[in-house]
């Protein structure tokens, strides 16, 4: 995996592109450095785009993300995910994230995607 974050003062968001394979040891890696982002930049919104990744974690690792997030630090926050029409992962994972109370939205589309998470 692959990870690059940056900091959008403007709309007061943080994008992370993440590329290559996503599996449960690399989340975990992704969700702490964004957490460490989130201390330098408070805010509660998160763009990834992970268009360019593909993830391999098993069901039972999936289901478990929206806890770990929230063991990482990552809570109350706005997610919006943009990844490429191929994948059925990422509707799971935002089925998984939505039943576990947490605001997650997937989205082929990066326009529609930076439009929610900025209503």
């Amino acid at each position: 995996m692959n990870l690059k974050i940056t900091y959008h003062k403007e709309n007061d968001y943080i994008y992370a592109v993440i590329t290559g394979v996503v599996d449960q040891e690399e989340t975990a890696i992704l969700q702490k450095k964004i957490a460490q982002e989130i201390k330098l930049h408070p805010c509660k919104r998160i763009l990834l785009d992970m268009q360019q990744a593909t993830v391999n974690m098993e069901t039972y690792a999936i289901y478990a993300l929206p806890k770990n997030a929230i063991n990482n630090g990552l809570q109350d926050l706005r997610r919006a995910i943009i990844y490429s029409d191929n994948s059925q992962n990422f509707s799971f994972i935002e089925t998984v994230a939505l039943n576990q109370g947490q605001l997650v939205k997937v989205f082929t589309d990066t326009k529609k995607a930076i439009d929610w998470l900025l209503e």
